[in-house]
């Protein structure tokens, strides 16, 4: 019996709702419980495993990250703001500039502009010789019909509901209740993307919403054309307890909701999971029943293998700064393979940002450490957009 760790689960602005659970390390195989970098420390040499993540410390003591870059498996140097840069040790010149650090070569630009919008300009340039280069938006997708006929509407109401926090309900599906939201005023014919929002471990059913405010992606349900539906385990993690029986659920909701929106041009689905729901989706999101539906997979706070069937799949990954898992999804090599640019780094708020510009049209790669947050803290209200702004600009 391995040491016990305490979960509390935050919901919405960082409220716990619900008391401190125990769980054995084997409820949720693969997970480590130690952060692997040293806060405050700048790593200098060699590293690994590749794509691993440092936490820094600037000058001024502002946090940020370093990564173990993959081809050399030196550290980078430390991401800080525009002029603190702290030069790592990845080559005989010296570090690689940090976003206006004062290393021998300048850094590259951060990720340019809103992947919807293509007209961003680069990132701040390196120290250095001041030459960073711009980098391009990730590819818009085709461009999205909003429908002429009449205004499409369900057995249940429109609209997003609860804003960051749980929401409740609002239909059953082969006896089991499901949380469905849709936009209001969109009509016949309009282009919708369909996003499955998987909850973690919950044994708690009151609280298996929690997903609704972790990752509060309904709040974009009009603004990108979602229709997200946030269903619930039968047990406290997906596929366990319930076993097949999980499985088929998950595709009656999807098929009732493919049924129930025909009027809508359903273009693309993504399925999204948060610690134990992102494992699982790992798995699910390969399932042979929708395999011409899914287009993308949101990987939350789980484990860092990329799908089986990940070939066809756009990927985003999240991680919190002081999680349970020690790396985010490794998916270079993924993203190589679908014409993806070498990963460049920027700043979503407090978050660290991971791209591959410029991927083949129809997928999108990146992942965000989410700094200053722990295993259940939601996701920051800008991360979540951008992570639907590169939903729709993937969506082909």
């Amino acid at each position: 019996m391995g040491d016990r760790r305490c979960v509390q689960w935050v919901l919405g602005f960082g409220m716990v709702v619900g008391l401190c659970g125990c769980a054995e390390p084997e409820d949720e195989p693969g997970y480590e419980t130690n952060w692997g970098g040293q806060q405050g420390v700048a790593q200098i040499g060699a590293c690994n495993p590749p794509d691993g993540v440092a936490v820094c410390t600037c000058p001024g003591g502002a946090m940020a990250s370093q990564r173990c870059d993959a081809v050399s498996l030196m550290w980078t140097a430390c991401d800080c703001p525009t002029g603190q840069g702290t030069g790592g040790a990845l080559a005989a010149g010296g570090g690689t500039g940090g976003a206006g650090g004062g290393a021998a070569a300048g850094g590259s630009g951060g990720a340019g502009g809103n992947p919807v919008d293509l007209s961003g300009s680069g990132g701040a340039p390196g120290g250095g010789d001041m030459s960073g280069d711009a980098s391009n938006g990730g590819d818009s997708g085709g461009p999205f019909d909003d429908g002429s006929g009449a205004v499409v509407s369900a057995p249940f109401a429109c609209g997003a509901s609860g804003g960051f926090g749980i929401g409740a309900t609002n239909v059953t599906i082969g006896g089991r209740d499901v949380l469905i939201e849709y936009p209001c005023d969109h009509r016949e014919g309009a282009d919708m993307i369909f996003i499955l929002n998987l909850h973690g471990t919950m044994a708690n059913e009151d609280f298996k919403l929690y997903q609704h405010g972790y990752f509060a992606v309904h709040n974009h349900i009009a603004s990108h054309n979602f229709i997200v539906a946030a269903p619930k385990a039968i047990g406290s993690q997906w596929g366990n307890e319930g076993g097949e029986a999980d499985t088929a659920h998950l595709r009656e909701v999807v098929d009732y909701v493919y049924s129930t929106f025909a009027q809508f041009n359903i273009r693309a689905m993504w399925i999204g999971g948060h610690s134990w729901g992102s494992m699982y989706t790992r798995t699910f999101v390969c399932d042979g029943h929708f395999a011409d539906e899914v287009k993308g997979a949101i990987l939350m706070s789980g484990n860092p293998g990329p799908p089986d069937c990940s070939d066809r799949l756009s990927l985003i990954g999240t991680l919190a700064q002081d999680d349970i898992t020690p790396t985010n999804v490794e998916q270079a090599g993924v993203a190589a393979g679908h014409g993806c640019g070498a990963m460049q780094t920027d700043m979503v708020g407090n978050n660290v940002h991971d791209v591959w510009p410029a991927c083949n049209p129809g997928f999108v790669h990146a992942n965000y450490l989410m700094l200053g947050k722990g295993h259940s803290d939601s996701m920051d209200a800008e991360v979540v957009l951008q992570i639907a702004d590169e939903i729709r600009a993937a969506t082909p």
